[in-house]
């Protein structure tokens, strides 16, 4: 994780709203996915106010969007360097190993 995300983490409130998100944390999550990850149950711990008023505490969401972003790290597509092309290793069911951007 790069130093200017982990300074933006440190200054989270201890707790906050999932609107305040957008001013935050600018660019790295919107509001609307997160409240599309926690109607999955895939979002980070959270504080129900009423049914309308949503809060995080700063521990348990920053724990949740590390965690996040190392699962996103170790999926993502490999750039082999030697060939200039990109693979991307993955069960048959995702489409295999890609090269070049066209499928194998």
């Amino acid at each position: 994780m790069n130093d200017d995300l982990l300074e933006l983490l440190k200054n989270l409130p201890a707790a906050f709203g999932r609107p305040e998100v957008r001013k935050l944390l600018p660019g790295v999550i919107a509001p609307g996915t997160l409240a599309n990850l926690d109607s999955k149950g895939e979002g980070p711990p959270r504080i129900n106010l009423s049914a309308n008023r949503v809060v995080y505490e700063r521990a348990s969401f920053v724990k949740w969007l590390i965690e996040r972003a190392q699962k996103a790290r170790a999926n993502a597509p490999k750039f082999d360097r030697a060939s200039k092309s990109r693979v991307r290793k993955g069960n048959s069911e995702r489409g295999g190993t890609w090269t070049s951007g066209s499928k194998v």
